[in-house]
C-alpha cells in the first residue's frame, strides 16, 4: 500500500507508545492519520500488512507444547498493542499454545519495567528463582536478572532447548 513512511514513522514514534500500554487505541489514531494524509485506505489493510510481518516459528511452538505436556507453565509476555495481540491469539492460536499471555496493552506496563516483572511473578504465583525468563532483547533480560529471575537471552532454538532442559 502506498502509505507515506513519514505517516508511519510519526505514528510509531508518538501515539504507538501509548497504544503499547493500553492508553490509546491504534485504530483510532491510524484513522486520523489516514484522514490527515487524505488516503482512501481501511485501517484493517494497514493492520493486515503489519501483522503479516514476521512469522511464527513452529519449532518453538512444538517445543513449548512439549514443555506444557511435562507440566511446565509457559507464558508469553509481550510488548504489543491490543489488536496485534488479538491477531496472534486468533490467527496463530497463541491462546492455546501458552498457558498465559501477558500483554503490555492489557496491563499498562512494558518489559523491562519492574512493574511488568512483578506482575509476571504475581500471575505465576512462583518464587522469582523458579521463573526462567527468556527474551531476545538484552535490556529485558538484564532487568529480569536484576529482578531475580533466571534468565536466558534467546538467540536460536537449539541453544534455547539446551538451556531450558538444563534448568528442568
Amino acid at each position: 500500500y502506498k502509505v507515506p513512511k513519514k505517516m508511519l514513522d510519526d505514528f510509531f514514534e508518538h501515539e504507538f507508545k501509548d497504544c503499547l500500554v493500553g492508553k490509546a487505541d491504534a485504530k483510532q489514531h491510524l484513522k486520523r492519520y489516514l484522514s490527515e494524509y487524505d488516503l482512501d485506505l481501511a485501517v484493517g489493510l494497514i493492520f493486515e500488512s503489519w501483522f503479516s510481518y514476521g512469522f511464527t516459528d513452529m519449532e518453538i511452538v512444538a517445543f513449548i507444547e512439549e514443555l506444557r505436556k511435562k507440566g511446565i507453565i509457559c507464558v508469553l509476555c509481550t510488548n504489543n498493542e491490543k489488536y496485534r495481540v488479538k491477531h496472534f491469539k486468533d490467527k496463530h492460536d497463541f491462546g492455546k499454545v501458552f498457558d498465559l499471555i501477558i500483554a503490555s496493552s492489557d496491563v499498562g506496563h512494558k518489559k523491562p519495567e519492574t512493574e511488568m516483572l512483578k506482575l509476571i511473578e504475581k500471575r505465576l504465583k512462583l518464587q522469582k528463582e523458579n521463573i526462567l525468563f527468556c527474551d531476545d532483547d538484552l535490556s529485558n533480560c538484564s532487568a529480569a536478572k536484576e529482578f531475580g529471575f533466571l534468565v536466558h537471552q534467546y538467540k536460536n532454538i537449539d541453544e534455547f532447548k539446551r538451556v531450558v532442559e538444563d534448568e528442568l
